[in-house]
């Protein structure tokens, strides 16, 4: 049996386009396949931003998209992304897109999604609400349909830190028996050191976020820290957000 090389090996990993302008080129064409991606840094920083562009992408190519919303209400997300002209309501009207509200309920407000989860601190309910959205996705359009997922942001309820832990690992596992790219929006410092480590030890790849004020100008960078079976780029790169989402700036040749 012959060994493959490793120029091989890039060949065969299928990539799906993060849809971040600038990002693909960073890591060798797009994110790889099955994989489970934590988005880390401070509020603020466009995270939320980073997972609706990268949803929008997978939408216009056929994808099915599932948000799972934990910080914001879903009416605000769909008007969030209609800012940049990503209008989901199509997709949604055809069943390729859909999300989780685990925010309205949480204050007492009805939700009126089709899936929505009444106490985001319950992890056995979360679960069992996720798991009946993938049951629903594999049942409708079947195992090989190309799946992409933000958990936004990452499931934390720091009286239960192995319960966060067991949805975080029910997460990554739904990545490697289906299509799925998924990803976990993460505030740092909200965890303790040692269950971030331990979450980011788990996720394939990492993509790290930090704002900085420079010049009296609040300034924004990002770095991918690690991603699976990918060669990226080691640089620091500012970013910006435009009109039609963020744009990443290659690093400039001397820097």
């Amino acid at each position: 049996m012959s060994i493959l090389s490793l120029l091989e090996k890039r060949k065969i990993i299928e990539r799906r386009s993060t849809g971040i302008i600038g990002l693909d080129e960073l890591v060798n064409g797009g994110f790889p396949n099955h994989c489970g991606i934590a988005l880390l840094g401070p509020s603020g920083c466009g995270k939320s931003l980073f997972c609706k562009q990268f949803m929008w992408e997978g939408l216009k190519n056929g994808e099915f998209g599932l948000y799972i919303a934990l910080d914001h209400p879903p009416d605000e997300i769909r008007q969030s992304m209609a800012t940049f002209a990503w209008d989901v309501t199509p997709y949604e009207n055809k069943g390729m897109f859909m999300i989780v509200d685990c925010f309205n309920d949480a204050l007492g407000i009805k939700s009126k999604e089709n899936y929505y989860v009444k106490n985001p601190s319950d992890i056995n309910e979360q679960m069992y609400v996720l798991d009946k959205c993938v049951n629903y996705v594999m049942n409708t359009f079947g195992r090989d349909i190309k799946v992409r997922v933000a958990y936004d942001s990452a499931p934390l309820d720091i009286k239960n830190l192995s319960g966060s832990l067991k949805i975080c690992r029910r997460l990554l596992a739904y990545t490697k028996m289906y299509n799925v790219i998924g990803l976990a929006s993460m505030h740092k410092g909200s965890f303790s050191k040692i269950f971030e480590s331990t979450i980011l030890a788990l996720a394939d790849g990492i993509v790290e976020f930090d704002k900085r004020i420079e010049n009296d100008r609040l300034n924004y960078y990002l770095w991918i820290s690690k991603m699976m079976m990918t060669p990226h780029s080691r640089d620091v790169h500012p970013y910006i957000v435009m009109d039609d989402g963020i744009h990443v700036k290659p690093k400039a040749r001397g820097e």
